[in-house]
């Protein structure tokens, strides 16, 4: 064999493994391509999903915003409803007419606490009926020559006992008790 053709011979074969060696290689590339789309197939998926997870999170947390915004509104309203209905009751206790709020003062100066000693300090423009009942209720308190404003009733002052029973008091008083119930006849 010539040099020539060992020359070609080893030429052809450098050419061949080469040839064979860019075919590996590109076979390499495209393996690595294909798995690099997979990958970020895969990313993107997780990010599509995670995106629609938080846009779900923020409609949820819209919806649940939106509802409480809702009820606190609609828990307001009734709120004032029941508001109203107790300012109407005192108006109507306000607007009792003497024969009932003398009555109204006995039973409230009957219920006070038995001390030596106390005064009654009765509302403006009720000192007579209030004197009145204390006096048909055999206590011996005594009245004082004050008044306080308010809707009817009195303040029962004594050595260590304080009582308000002034209507406005005695309505909140009552109102714990009542509110529940007057909400559940109102709004069922």
């Amino acid at each position: 064999m010539a040099l020539k053709d060992i020359i070609n011979t080893i030429t052809d074969e450098a050419k061949a493994e080469a040839e064979k060696i860019k075919q590996e290689g590109k076979k390499k590339i495209e393996a690595i391509e294909e798995e690099s789309r997979q990958k970020i197939k895969t990313e993107e998926k997780k990010i599509d999903d995670s995106i629609e997870k938080e846009a779900q999170k923020v409609v949820d947390r819209a919806a649940f915003e939106s509802n409480i915004k809702e009820r606190n509104k609609i828990v307001s309203l009734k709120q004032e409803i029941v508001d109203e209905v107790f300012d109407k009751v005192l108006e109507k206790i306000k607007d009792l007419g003497d024969n009932e709020y003398s009555a109204v003062m006995k039973k409230l100066i009957a219920d006070l606490p038995e001390v030596e000693s106390g005064y009654i300090t009765p509302i403006a423009g009720k000192e007579d009926l209030t004197r009145k009942a204390l006096q048909d209720s055999g206590k011996n308190y005594s009245i004082s020559d004050s008044s306080i404003e308010g809707a009817g009733g009195f303040v029962f002052k004594s050595k260590d006992i304080e009582v308000d029973n002034r209507f406005e008091e005695l309505l909140k008083g009552l109102r714990e008790e009542l509110e529940i119930e007057i909400s559940n006849k109102l709004f069922g």
